[in-house]
């Protein structure tokens, strides 16, 4: 399954990861003070990597109060501004809308851009957000979500784009999302794009976003560079034979000490050394 595309060996490596980290941190044979506190680091990284996975790479995802951290850079066919519109219906947030007047009807999609964030290369990462189309507008269309990924630290080298611009229900909020996407192997930055695809050439058309959301789903640690089924088989020898070992150190029996019987009565008056 490891060698079969980049979604399998994502699989293998996280499935790998969290075997890993359930030997270690469940690892209960007697131990040595050093066995315990070099396996207690070891569980609290793999912890702490774990719950890293869930993290929004993204600034201001959730438009509480504005739209700041997204721009439309000079695309002269985008607007942006906050909407007190929520997808949860909180009275205390809103969403990011989103007006497209393009003339290029359904060719050009004009988009808002987050800031330019940090990504591992070959690595998945699952996106998403909500979208809206209000109702009773003159033109139709539909919402875009893209992830623009690129070779450089500052979003300046392009590499490849996923979109993403599902037929949606108009007048309710619709869920746009890849569960997982692995990035190009290059890949070091990357932003999130929102925009949308107007059917005419006139006019405009208004999407409203909110709860955008892309996070890692690979563990950011050497484990990851581990794909080819004999890489991750021989890794898996290693940690159990080195617990094995470390295991028969910390667990071996002291040496007996031979006890002589010393002479006289015990508590319960008999002599120590008859029987």
């Amino acid at each position: 399954m490891c060698h079969a595309g980049n979604r399998a060996r994502g699989s293998c490596r996280r499935l790998l990861f969290a075997g890993v980290a359930s030997v270690v941190c469940t690892f209960r044979p007697t131990r040595t003070p050093r066995l315990e506190l070099v396996l207690m680091a070891l569980c609290a990284s793999m912890v702490l990597a774990q719950e890293g996975l869930a993290q929004n790479s993204l600034a201001n995802p959730d438009f509480d109060a504005d739209v700041s951290s997204w721009s439309t850079g000079s695309n002269p066919y985008a607007s942006i501004g906050w909407s007190p519109l929520d997808v949860d219906g909180s009275a205390t947030s809103g969403s990011l809308g989103f007006k497209n007047s393009s003339p290029f009807g359904p060719g050009g999609a004009p988009t808002t851009d987050s800031e330019c964030v940090l990504v591992q290369g070959d690595a998945e990462y699952a996106i998403s957000t909500w979208a809206l189309v209000p109702l009773e507008q003159e033109n139709t269309g539909r919402p875009a979500l893209f992830l623009a990924t690129f070779a450089n630290t500052d979003c300046t080298s392009p590499l490849m784009m996923l979109q993403l611009s599902p037929a949606g229900a108009v007048g309710q909020w619709n869920q746009i999302s890849d569960a997982s996407w692995t990035t190009p192997i290059p890949a070091q930055s990357a932003r999130v794009r929102l925009g949308s695809f107007m059917n005419e050439t006139t006019g405009f058309f208004v999407v409203h976003f909110d709860a955008v959301d892309l996070h890692p789903l690979t563990p950011p640690l050497p484990i990851p560079a581990l794909s080819t089924p004999g890489q991750l088989i021989a890794a898996a020898i290693l940690l159990v034979c080195g617990l094995g070992i470390a295991s028969t150190t910390a667990g071996a029996a002291p040496a007996r000490r031979t006890v002589v019987p010393r002479s006289g009565p015990d508590s319960r008056g008999y002599d120590r050394g008859h029987t």
